[in-house]
C-alpha cells in the first residue's frame, strides 16, 4: 500500500512537469456577439491570428442614424493586442473606443489611427 502511494505521487510529480505544450489548450477563436440590450454591429471579417476585427454599423430602421456599433468580442487573448476596424467613412472614424471587461467599469482606448 505506501509503495503504491509513493508510486500514485511520483506519477503526480511527473504529470505536473509535463512540458507546458502538452497541457495548453488550442486558442479558441474570436466570437463577437450582439445578443444582449442595446447590442449592434455586424461583423464584415475576423482574422483570430492576428486578432483583428472589422464591423461595421447595423441598420436600425427608423430608429434614427446608423453610426454606432456595441459588440461584446469574446476569447481575445489576454495581454496582447485587439484591433477593430469601424470603416473609413467620416462619421465611421471615432478617435477611440471605450471598453469594459466586466460590464461596469469602463475605459478608454488611445486614439486611434
Amino acid at each position: 500500500m505506501r509503495l503504491l502511494s509513493l508510486l500514485l505521487l511520483l506519477a503526480a510529480i511527473a504529470v505536473s512537469f509535463a512540458p507546458a505544450h502538452a497541457q495548453q489548450p488550442a486558442l479558441a477563436a474570436l466570437q463577437v456577439a450582439t445578443d444582449f440590450p442595446g447590442g449592434s454591429g455586424k461583423v464584415l471579417s475576423i482574422d483570430h491570428a492576428e486578432q483583428f476585427v472589422r464591423l461595421m454599423p447595423t441598420a436600425h430602421e427608423g430608429r434614427g442614424w446608423v453610426c454606432w456599433w456595441y459588440v461584446r468580442i469574446n476569447n481575445v487573448r489576454m495581454g496582447e493586442s485587439l484591433t477593430v476596424d469601424v470603416g473609413d467613412a467620416p462619421w465611421a472614424t471615432p478617435d477611440r473606443a471605450a471598453w469594459s471587461s466586466d460590464g461596469r467599469t469602463w475605459s478608454q482606448t488611445p486614439p486611434g489611427t
